[in-house]
């Protein structure tokens, strides 16, 4: 079964794959083509941006359950669209990409990370490599689970994960850790 579209005149299959839904519609279908339709709609929200605006607005604050449902649902079903346009926006936007994780994180802005680098004299807290010697930035060294979020410094990814990493947030191995190199230091004189 064919339709012929009310604007452009070509024939297409009667199906929801060239003509946008209509209950009271012929056929359940729009008089216009999917290409037709989109165009009118294109011409018409130029045309009246702010009044289309206003009426979308008022619709979702009067319905903010059924508007959140049906974006949810939206993103749900183009999930790979939806990441590709993340991928895009993070590859165009560092800065504000890692200022936004920095300040969600770590509750710190990308002006506080400077100064914390600033005063480690551009290094790392442990090892004290030279942040220019890595290809990523130092990770901020936060205790896990305090609230509000307690950083102590900035760290290689190799101290970060390798070294802390491992002791993690035990008080006692980090006493423990300190006791064993105090000792150190004072029995091998020449290790100092």
């Amino acid at each position: 079964m064919v339709r012929i579209c009310s604007k452009c005149g070509k024939e297409f299959p009667a199906t929801r794959d060239f003509f946008h839904y209509n209950g009271r519609g012929e056929l359940g279908l729009e008089a216009r083509c999917k290409l037709c339709a989109n165009e009118h709609n294109r011409d018409y929200y130029l045309k009246n941006t702010k009044k289309v605006n206003d009426r979308q607005n008022k619709y979702r604050r009067a319905n903010p359950e059924k508007h959140t449902a049906c974006n949810k649902a939206w993103r749900d079903k183009n999930l790979e669209h939806v990441k590709a346009q993340q991928r895009a926006y993070h590859a165009n936007n560092l800065d504000k990409a890692r200022a936004y994780y920095l300040k969600k994180k770590y509750g710190i802005t990308q002006e506080q990370y400077d100064e914390m680098l600033s005063s480690q004299d551009f290094k790392c807290a442990i090892c004290k490599r030279p942040a220019s010697k890595f290809t990523k930035s130092l990770h901020v060294d936060h205790r896990h689970g305090s609230k509000p979020i307690h950083i102590r410094g900035l760290l290689c990814a190799n101290c970060n994960h390798k070294i802390l990493g491992r002791i993690r947030d035990k008080r006692t191995l980090w006493v423990g850790l300190g006791d064993y190199i105090n000792r150190a230091l004072k029995e091998d004189k020449e290790w100092r």
